[in-house]
This record gives structure tokens, sequence and C-alpha cells, in this order.
């Protein structure tokens, strides 16, 4: 399109002049048609070694040095750099070589920038857009390196093509935080149609050249630690068109991002403005690069002050002679002052200040009421205004029986008011009101006050008592009521959906109305009555939908078991019999979790309601009510008791009730369940399931199944343990114990059975930091890189040579080969993600579940990404040029903490030359919750053959059968499988294969004996005991105190025993031999013994008793363990 040169852009730079200083404005200086470089203190940026010593130009790792082309037509372009671009592809970037540009706290800078863009003629029948971050403008604090979304020392703003139509996307610094998209654009209102179509799908002649447009970008530093905040508005010079926001998504208008990405940035006190062409400006797939033309720009620093507001959020929280207020947070607010008074809306000087959201206010007497506000301290500034108005009364705590009435001795009026009950504030009025009060008819109805009931908040009433909300308080009691309904206008049924129309429990604001779900009821739990269409009754906790199996406390079927038929129009009965709804609730142990049960039951006929599935209990995560001090029990009619103008409100009558609060209600006792094990290698790994509120775990052993039990591991929190050493192929029996305040329960018994293996590849960087490596490496993302132009694919191909080595940051497992790939044509392997995208971890500040853990990471700008990355047979611990899956066992752990995109992540083995690749795999997970599995045995796992030809894009498969697995008999590779990632972090992968190191050598690995002291002759402490007899007989073979468990002799009945211990394992490979002899000189040892007996030490140890002959006049004894 052609292109307007506008005067626009001088008016709005003066404009914002006036208010500010002017960093740069291009229409200061004079420039020379030709390199912007040099001119007027532009200078380029360039790749610096650590040295300080920039890289050569023209080297593959520096920078291009001509970004812009002063022309005549307008400022800058690039269009005249686009060879030098090429010579390096890594992006060309300039900044303003002059004083810092400030960085003050509140400063703003604004950036106008006049500008178009286009790509490459495609034809009239357009081309498929990449994802492309081509241009980058804004401020860096380092001029030693290139611009970068992901380099902490730049302030940016990213503009970006998109694969949609080539719409615009305007991006601020980010790094790997979430979107911080500012402007997304279609590509009709940028006037442009790369693709020849609109975004709604209309077909148009293709077009690569926007119209002229104005993008005015503005940052702010504010007072939160590294944090900035930006904002942008994008108009079309030609049309008119302007917009701020996300134009698909919603649309969001005036959208402003939040970024603490720039952390060196915010410390830094010299800025520089700045602004270039990224890596991804050239790009194959449109046939060359992204160019920018920039008819103006200009740079305008002001101050603007954080925007004062008073806090909101405002809660005041009584307890026993204290009152805790509290307050959301306010946007770089300094401090808080607080105010309180005895008077509403009425206050002198603050109480105090506070740097925190909260006051303990302990200066308070009890029964009166006090009045807090607070305002946000802003230093330097004045404050805000008050906030709204709190208030708490600080009561004595109560505890014991709340209620316990039949209402008789109430006055026939509204409930709130008598007895200590009062309406919540936040709720309609008159909830209840007492009938027949006096009698043995009294009770409280809702039917008397339907004229007050209120769809939007439901009508409710609190008891005026405080009770504590203390870890195993509960709150307990039964309701004995009835519901009812009117028969619907032209009928004789009631038009009921499903209503809850009671709920009652414990609140920490009494006066906000009662809501049973959702954020809203954050501060309360309550219990619900919920009235099916059928005449159904269901007990619930904290819901207000339809009842399901895994929410049900307790139900009554209508008709049959609640006494009521509402909608049978043959017989309608509007009224049912009298309920008891028995129910409990507990705050647990468990941070923000309470815990309720229910019963209901009908007192006419004994129902109990059996014929659907309940829960034994329900758990629910309150927690404002729970880091509450204390409570209020509140009921009411509830706001759905009525859900449509079509439905009748359904009414509740109460005739009896109870509550009561109890402390030290300790956790109910449950054994753990689902006890699991699989064995390994001289080991057994038991799980189990949570024991609610258990306070930890122990793992008991026994040698036969039912037998005497060892405790094994105390103490456990995990859901999980390794037993070690055992015994290959023989069964132990595990019992899983669950540890609670008053006492524990066992879970049953569940046999477990080593197994013989040997871990052949050990790549696991779960566990702790620094398992896998020492120390961060950054894999090279440029050596051997190739590109296939006609599949679009940009590869390196590690199969001759291993890409992760031991000389790589202390990398402890083997080598590893493979084939990386990214579906683009593209400078890197990561589209210029930099050096974050393709490396090994250590763990450092990196945790998953729960532990920091070593792991790769592969992650692309925005293009997918393929890998195939494996371990070759003659690297395993067992060194072969390769293994048979028909035979044996061969078992893989595999695990990742994320595969973007959630594709598949699976096994890869190579038979021969042939790939195949598992239907077992692993989708995303995220750091709390990795995703890991296990395949038991490769040979019984389904399979599925795939192409691996660099430079071509491999497909993931889409059916997988066993139907190749007996010509498993070759294979000479395994590792991991993924394809169209953005971004993986695998971290294990664990292949085991039939067989055992002997138990000698096992024994000498553990007990520190390296090659050349390690035969079983070998004697390296000295002790005149070779290291078969200190293995033999427990001793310590680099200890020449300790020679293991010393020899018994004593005479017996005429003869001699002689005691001596071995091992029980019985595949020990060493024996043990009693000799005698009656002269030492001469003589010949014998076995002249025989074996009285043996007894079990322990599982690792038996004692063996010898019997000697007293058939001489002199005997010499000596043991041989060998």
């Amino acid at each position: 399109m052609k292109k307007i040169i506008g005067t626009l852009m001088l008016a709005a730079g003066l404009a914002v002049v006036a208010q500010g200083q002017t960093i740069f404005d291009n229409t200061a200086g004079s420039y020379s048609v030709g390199n912007l470089t040099n001119q007027n203190n532009w200078t380029a940026l360039q790749n610096t070694e650590t040295n300080g010593v920039p890289f050569p130009v023209g080297q593959s790792n520096q920078l291009g040095q001509v970004a812009f082309n002063v022309d005549n037509a307008s400022w800058v372009d690039t269009v005249g750099t686009d060879s030098d671009f090429l010579t390096t592809t890594n992006g060309s970037f300039v900044y303003l070589n002059e004083a810092s540009a400030g960085n003050a706290d509140d400063q703003v800078w604004t950036t106008t920038m006049d500008f178009n863009f286009s790509i490459p003629d495609g034809g009239a029948a357009g081309i498929a857009m990449p994802n492309a971050e081509f241009f980058y403008v804004g401020l860096t604090a380092s001029t030693t390196n290139g611009l970068s979304e992901f380099d902490r020392n730049d302030l940016c703003f990213v503009l970006r093509t998109r694969a949609e139509n080539g719409r615009l996307d305007v991006n601020f610094q980010s790094g790997d935080q979430s979107d911080k998209r500012i402007l997304q654009i279609k590509p009709e209102n940028i006037g442009w149609a790369p693709e020849a179509v609109m975004d709604d799908g209309t077909a148009v002649t293709a077009d690569y050249q926007t119209d002229d447009l104005r993008l005015i970008m503005t940052t702010r530093k504010t007072r939160n630690a590294d944090t900035y905040t930006a904002s942008a508005i994008i108009t079309n010079l030609n049309t008119g068109f302007s917009f701020n926001g996300l134009e698909l998504v919603g649309p969001t208008t005036n959208r402003v991002v939040e970024s603490s990405y720039s952390t060196n940035f915010y410390n830094a006190a010299d800025v520089k403005v700045a602004h270039g062409r990224s890596s991804q400006a050239y790009n194959d797939q449109i046939g060359g690069l992204i160019d920018i033309d920039i008819d103006a720009l200009s740079v305008v620093t002001s101050s603007v002050p954080p925007a004062i507001t008073a806090p909101s959020g405002v809660a005041a929280s009584p307890y026993d002679a204290q009152v805790t207020f509290s307050w959301d947070s306010v946007a770089e607010a300094g401090s808080y002052d607080v105010f309180r008074s005895e008077t509403s809306d009425s206050y002198g000087a603050a109480l105090t200040n506070v740097t925190g959201t909260s006051l303990l206010d302990t200066t308070v007497v009890n029964d009166t009421t006090y009045y807090y506000v607070v305002q946000s301290v802003f230093p330097g500034l004045s404050n805000s205004t008050n906030s709204l108005e709190a208030s708490g009364t600080p009561q004595a705590i109560f505890t014991g029986t709340l209620v316990d009435t039949n209402f008789i001795g109430y006055a026939n009026a509204d409930l709130a008011g008598q007895e200590g009950w009062k309406q919540v504030l936040g709720s309609s009025n008159n909830a209840f009101n007492v009938i027949n009060s006096g009698t043995s008819d009294s009770a409280i109805d809702t039917v008397s006050t339907a004229a007050n009931f209120s769809t939007n908040t439901g009508n409710a009433v609190y008891l005026d008592k405080l009770m504590d909300n203390l870890k195993n308080d509960a709150w307990e009691g039964s309701i004995d009521f009835v519901v009812s309904a009117e028969a619907s206008s032209g009928t004789n049924v009631a038009l009921i959906s499903n209503q809850s129309v009671l709920a009652f429990g414990v609140t920490s604001d009494k006066d906000a109305p009662l809501i049973l779900s959702g954020g809203a009821n954050d501060q309360m739990a309550l219990m619900s009555l919920l009235v099916r269409a059928n005449g159904k009754l269901v007990a619930l906790f904290g819901e207000d939908g339809n009842d399901a199996d895994d929410t049900r406390l307790a139900v009554l079927i209508g008709n049959t078991e609640t006494g009521w038929d509402p909608d049978n129009p043959a017989a309608p009965d509007l009224v049912s019999d009298p309920i008891r709804y028995s129910w409990k609730i507990r705050k647990t142990t468990v941070d923000g979790e309470y815990q309720a049960t229910a019963t209901l039951s009908n007192l006419v006929s004994g129902a109990f309601g059996d014929m659907q599935t309940i829960v034994p209990y329900s758990l629910k995560t309150k927690q404002t009510m729970y880091d509450s001090p204390a409570s209020n029990f509140a009921m009411g009619h509830y706001y759905k008791a009525k859900l449509a103008a079509d439905t009748e409100l359904v009414n509740v009558t109460i005739q009896d009730m109870n509550v009561t609060h109890t402390a030290d209600n300790l956790p109910e006792i449950s054994a753990p369940g689902n006890v699991d094990t699989i064995g390994g290698d001289r080991s057994v790994s038991i799980t189990w399931d949570v024991a609610y509120e258990a306070d930890d775990y122990d793992v008991l052993f026994a040698e036969t199944s039912g037998g005497d039990q060892i405790t094994v591991a105390g103490g456990l929190t995990a859901l999980t343990y390794l037993d070690s050493p055992r015994f290959n192929g023989v069964p132990g029996y595990y019992t899983v114990r669950a540890n609670f305040p008053s006492d524990s329960d066992d879970s049953e018994e569940k046999e477990g059975t080593p197994i013989a293996l040997i871990t052949q590849i050990n790549i696991d960087g779960l566990g702790s930091d620094s398992t896998l490596i020492s120390s961060s490496v950054n894999l090279d993302q440029t050596t051997g890189l190739q590109t296939n132009v006609g599949n679009e694919v940009t590869y390196i191909d590690y199969s001759s040579t291993p890409f992760v080595t031991s000389s790589m940051g202390g990398w402890s497992a083997a080598p590893m080969y493979g084939l990386s790939q990214v579906n683009t044509i593209e400078p890197d392997i990561t589209s210029a993600k930099g050096t974050t995208g393709y490396r090994i971890r250590q763990g450092g500040a990196q945790v998953i579940n729960g532990t920091q853990s070593d792991h790769f990471e592969f992650t692309t700008a925005g293009t997918q990404a393929e890998a195939l990355w494996y371990v070759k047979s003659t690297d395993f611990a067992e060194p072969s040029a390769s293994i048979d899956l028909t035979v044996d066992t061969h078992t893989v752990v595999f695990a990742n903490q994320i595969s973007a995109n959630d594709k598949p992540h699976r096994i890869a083995i190579r038979n021969g030359d042939t790939w195949y690749v598992s239907q077992t795999h692993l989708l995303s997970g995220t750091l709390a919750a990795p995703d890991q599995t296990t395949i038991a045995n490769l040979y019984a796992d389904a399979w599925a053959e795939v192409t691996i030809t660099p430079g071509t894009w491999f497909t993931d498969p889409g059916t997988f059968d066993t139907s190749n697995n007996d010509s498993f008999t070759n294979v000479n590779a395994i590792g991991w499988f993924c394809v169209g990632i953005t971004k993986w972090k695998p971290y294990q992968l664990i292949y085991s294969s039939s067989g055992s190191i002997p138990s000698y050598e096992y024994w000498a690995g553990n007990n520190g004996l390296t090659n050349g002291i390690d035969g079983a002759t070998d004697d390296p402490d000295g002790d005149g005991k070779d290291n078969a007899w200190e293995y033999g007989l427990g001793g310590d073979p680099l200890d020449g105190n300790d020679v293991g468990a010393l020899q018994v002799f004593a005479e017996e009945g005429g003869g001699f025993s002689y005691v001596h211990n071995e091992l029980r394992d019985p595949n020990s490979g060493i024996t043990y031999t009693v000799e005698t002899t009656d002269d030492l000189v001469i003589g010949t040892l014998g076995t002249n013994t025989s074996v009285a007996g043996t007894a079990n030490i322990d599982y690792y140890w038996k004692s063996v008793t010898n019997s000697i002959p007293a058939d001489l006049d002199a005997k010499f004894i000596q043991l041989q363990v060998e």
C-alpha cells in the first residue's frame, strides 16, 4: 500500500514534550543517506566475549552491524541492510550512545513510532505466515549483546507477526512469565493481507505491506521491586482505526500489563534507548526478511506518581479481647495508617502505622464495638482517603451448647432479636418467624416470611455467641424440619427445580450473606439442604448445585422416604414428614480444609436413606474461614429456594434444633489404602494412598505372611518408601501404619519380592540438586545446524557424536545422542529463544515434586520442535552391541515436568536400524505434579514404527500394536521421543534389565572398595582378614579394628561347640567351612565337624552351631570363608 507521510507525529511529539524531557526525536538532527550507525550517537550493539572484547564482525556469533539505513523517503528503513543482516542472521540492533535515559521510581518513557512493515511479495494467492518476533524497541542496560525478551537487562516492546492470517501482536518484556501481550490487531486493521484472507475468513487479494501505522508505547517504573507497567495504542494513519488492547480476546481494551522480569534493568543507573530487528526477522517461510520502514521516532520521559488509592477488602475479625483488622494491599503503597474509633465515621489521629496488610489490636475491651479504617501511605506523597469502614466487637469465647431449643419460650415474631439471634446484615431481613409459641407445635418457619424472601441474598440470621475456630474444633447438632411448597398456578403440583433451600454452619463474617459455593463463600463453611424436582432431599457441604455420587452426604428419596410427593399430579403431597438433619463440621489439621458429615432420617417412618451412593465425609477448602481465629453459627433461607419465575418457593419449618461447639475433636483413624509394591534389584518400592490427617507413616516388614514384624522405616511423610537391601527372589510382606495423634491403624499386608535388575541407563534428575550435573550447561544451538528448505526444517543431527558427555558440567550419566528439529528455517535450534531454551539445568531453584531437581530444557520462541534423544547400548552400565527384549525383563521409568501443547512423550527403541516408539506415554505435568510412568516390560508394550530422517519432520503415530515385538532381538539404543513441543523438560530415563550384580561385588561397591583393593583376597585395612572374610562375617574392610562377628568356642557334652555367623543371602557367593587338625605343623586340616543347629539373628544373618567330637588329646579349629 502507498505510504502517507503525515505531520501528526510532530504535533503529538510537541504535546508530549511539553510534559517531560525529550530523550530522542529524529527530527532534532540531520542524517545522511546510508548506515544509521555512527550518526547522531547511534551505535551498533555487539556481542562481547567475557573479557569485554567484541567478537569479530561477520563471525557466526556476532550481530549484524548495519541495523538501519537512512533513506530519503523517511527516516530509516531496513531494506538496504538485508545483506548485512543475512551475514549472521543473529539480528541487528543499535542504541543511542548518550546520557542515561533515566531509571528513577515513577519514571515514564513514552515512545512514539510511525512505521510500516512488509515481507517479500508472495503472489496474489498469499502465503502462510509464521510466528516471528521481528522487531524490538525500548531500553537496555547492557550494550554488550543484542536485545531479547529473555534478557533481564532489557526493557523492550516486541513486534510479532502471527500465523493467524498475519495479525500483529505487541508484547512487553516477559521472559518465561505469562502472557504479556499489550496489543493484538487483526491484519485488515493494519492494512495488509499476507495470507489473502481477512480475519473473518473473507478472501482478498494478497497484500504484503501494511498501511502507515503509529505505535505509542508507554512504560512506567513502579515502586514495587523489579516491576514495570506497560501499555500501548496503535493507529492506522491511513484509515484512522485506533485500538489499545487485544482484538481477538474479549476484545480487551485499555490493556495494561505488568512485568517483573527485568531485574537487572530495574537496578541499573545507565540505560539506553535501543531498537532493531531480531533473528526471527528472517524466515524462509516468507521467502526472506520482514522489513520495517520507520518514518519517525521519539522518546519522551516524564514522572508519574502512583495512583493514590485507598485499600479495599477491609475486614474486622473479633476475638476475646482482640480484633484483627485486615485489608488488601495497594500497589506501590509504602505502608498503611490505621485508624480506630468507638463511633462510626468519626476518627482522630492514626492508631498506628504498619507495613503489612493486617493489624492485631489487643488494646480493646470485650463487648465494645470498634470501627476501623485504613489509609495507604506513599512516601513523598499524600495519603489516600479512608477505606471503607469495618467493625468488630470482641467477646468472651463461648464453647459447649450454643442452642438447644424447640422455640416454646420464644415470642411469635421475627427470630432476629430473640435469644441472641441477629440478622445477617448482608442478607435480607426476617429470615424466620417464630410460630405457635408456647405450644407443643412451636417452631420457626419461612412460610410466614415468604413476602420478604430475597432471590439475591437470601434471608439469614446468626447467633451472637463468638466461638473459637481452632484446629480440631467441631460444630455439630441436629435440625428437625419439614419442607413444603404451594401448588403452582393452574396445577395441583409444586413445580420445583433442583433448589438449595436451607444453609447453615459457621462463618468468620457474620455480616456476609450465606453463599454455599464459589469464591464468595471462602469465609464460611456451610451445610445445605437440597430439594430435587421429585422431592428428594439431599445433605451437602459447600454445594448448591445438583448432588453427585462424590458429594452426597445423605439422601432421602422423594415420596418413599421423605413423606411428600410434590410433583405427583394423581396424588400430590406438598408437605414432607418431619425430617432430622444430623450434621458435624470439623476444622481439620490440613491447612484451609473443613470436613463435614451428615445423616438424614424420617422421624415418622424411620427411613435413613440407603438407596443412593453417599460419601462418608466431604472436604472443602475455606482458607479465609480457616485463617480466622473465631466463628459464629449462622443459618438462613437460601437465595436459591426459588430458582425462577416458573418454580415455586420451597419453604422450611424448623421444629427443634441444637448446636454444640467442642474442641479437641481428633481425626478419625484410618488405615492407608491401595498399598502396592514393586520389586527392583535387591529392593522393594512400597507406595500407598494418603490416610487423611495422619501425622506420618511407618513401614513394617515380615519375612513370612502374618509373621513377626519389624519397623524398617518410621515417621515418613511421603507416600512411598524404598526398602533395600533385600534378597532377590525372596518375598517379604509389608504393612503400612498410619499414625494419628490418638492411635494408629495398619493397612492390609502386601507381598513384595525383589527382582534381579541392573540399571543400565540412570538419567535421573529427581531427588536432589546436582544429581546429574554439578553446574548448568547451555547446549550448543548452532554447531552442526542444518536446514531442509524444502521441508521447512532446521535440525542438528547428533547420531554420530553425542551432544551430552561427562565433560559438560560434571554429567554423571551415559552420553546422549539424538536428533533435534524445529519446523521452520531458523538461525539456531530454539528459534532464537536464547541460552535458556536449550540446556541441562542444575536444580537450583527449579523444584519438581517438592525437590530441587536437575533436568533438560528444550524451549523454542514459538516454533514447534521435536526431539529423539537416546543412549546407545554400547554405553549401558554393562555395554553390549545390542540387547534382546524378547528374553528376560526390561523396565523403563521416564518422566517430564512439562511438554507444552500436551504432546505425547514416548520411549523410543532402535532395533537394528529401525526406530519404534511406545504406546505408553506421558503428557504435560507441572512442577508440583510432574508426569511419570513405568513400562514394566518393554517387550509387552505396544509399539509403532517411525521413520527418522534428519531434516524431515517426523510424526507421532496413530496406531500401535505388538506385531513386531518378537523381532526386538537387536535393540541398540533406548531414549525419549517427543513431537510438536514448544517447551519440554524431561528429567528421568531409567532403563533396567534382568540380571544382578553378584552379592560380593554389590557389598564391595557399598563399602568403599575401589578398583585394585576390591578383590576377595585383598586386605586393604591390613588386619590379616581378607575382603571375603570381612564380607562373610560383617566386618569393615577399611577398618582394621572391625573384623566382623567373632566365633564362640565352648566345651559341651563330652565334645565342643563352635559357633559362627553366616549370611542368609541365598546367593551370597561364598562358603563357610569349619576345619580341624591335631597338628599345626604337619597335620592336615579336615572337616571332622557337624552342624548341630542354626538360628536366625535377623533378616541378614544367622548363627551356626558346629559340633566337634573330643576324640583327640589336642585339636586345632579354624573357620574358612571363601
